[in-house]
């Protein structure tokens, strides 16, 4: 399969790229939130229910081969790997920083909560 990624679609430029594969079926990754980094999932095999949380809500979606979705910053985001033998590449606009992770979900709805009363 041919999965094309022209740069000048995505909304950012990439600083930061990596994959994510050999996840057990079943198994989530994810579970966290970025204060700035925004990042775009790209599915190469396999299928991977996405469940986002932000503002406006708690969505939950399938991105199968070629497919992909944007995550933007200050989402809470978790991916759960169906088959085994999926494939995931992940662009992110950030270089990698420690900081940018929220990695507790209770601060997380607190930085929604004040963000949305601004």
């Amino acid at each position: 399969m041919l999965v094309p990624i022209e740069f000048t679609d995505l909304p950012f430029v990439p600083l930061r790229m990596f994959s994510v594969n050999n996840v057990p079926a079943g198994s989530v990754r994810g579970g966290h939130a970025h204060h700035r980094t925004r990042q775009y999932l790209l599915c190469l095999a396999g299928k991977i229910r996405v469940l986002t949380i932000d503002a406006n809500g708690k969505h939950e979606y399938t991105i199968a081969a070629g497919q992909g979705t944007l995550i933007e910053n200050l989402t809470w985001d978790s991916q759960q790997f169906i088959t085994g033998h999926e494939q995931l590449i992940v662009l992110c606009s950030t270089r990698y920083d420690k900081n940018d992770y929220i990695m507790d979900f209770e601060k997380f709805k607190r930085l929604i909560r004040s963000a949305g009363s601004k």
